[in-house]
Parts: C-alpha cells; sequence; structure tokens
C-alpha cells in the first residue's frame, strides 16, 4: 500500500499505523453475525456457496478451538495518513 500511495501522483504517505483489537465472541454469535452478513466476504455468495461457506466456517471455528463459547482471535487495521502534494 505505501508504494501505491508514493506512487499515484499527488499523494504521498506520511504515515502508517497498524491498531490491534482483541476480540472474543461465542460461536452462535459469529455464526449470528455470518448469517446477518457482518463479514463483507459473505455478502458476495450465491445461496448455495453461501449456505457452504457457512458449513465451512463453522466446522474451521470448531476444529481450531476448544471453547467455543469463547473463540478469540485479534483484529488488525491500518490507519493511513495521508498528504496531498
Amino acid at each position: 500500500m505505501r508504494d501505491f500511495i508514493d506512487s499515484a501522483e499527488g499523494l504521498g504517505l506520511i504515515e502508517a499505523k497498524t491498531f490491534l483489537f482483541k476480540r472474543s465472541a461465542s460461536l452462535r454469535c459469529l455464526m449470528d453475525r455470518v448469517h446477518a452478513k457482518h463479514y463483507s466476504t459473505f455478502s458476495l455468495y450465491a445461496r448455495d456457496e453461501f449456505d457452504a461457506s457457512c458449513n465451512a466456517f463453522r466446522r474451521n471455528i470448531e476444529e481450531r478451538f476448544e471453547d467455543l463459547e469463547k473463540v478469540s482471535w485479534e483484529d488488525r487495521n491500518v490507519m493511513y495518513h495521508v498528504e496531498s502534494r
């Protein structure tokens, strides 16, 4: 992204800052979010793909986390401070 901004005419990158947020939720809460299309990836699927993806998502969580009432992960966001040049 830095190279992209620096290569754009009239723009310059001043700073890129990463923010980490520890999160946790139950599998049920995560699945509710999936069905509400909270995660943008799921909103792109056709109905049959959506159902298959939901099942794969659930299996993935069940296989990787022992406590399904407390599934933990880290959200990572990047803020870019860009200026006109």
